[in-house]
């Protein structure tokens, strides 16, 4: 039940944002983001809150 909710409103929110920004804008956001989230990894790393966020991930 939680799965179909959590997928309905991620799909919604994607296809929200990406009508207000545009394809390209979403897209290059997007890569920012994850470019920007693997950069702070090691940070992360050493705080423990990466194992802690990819073991619980259904908890934030």
């Amino acid at each position: 039940m939680h799965f179909r909710s959590a997928e309905a409103s991620a799909e919604l929110g994607t296809t929200v944002i990406t009508d207000r920004l545009g394809k390209r804008r979403s897209v290059l956001m997007g890569i920012l983001g994850l470019v920007a989230s693997l950069a702070l990894l090691p940070w992360l790393s050493g705080l423990g809150l990466a194992a802690a966020l990819a073991l619980f991930p259904y908890l934030w």
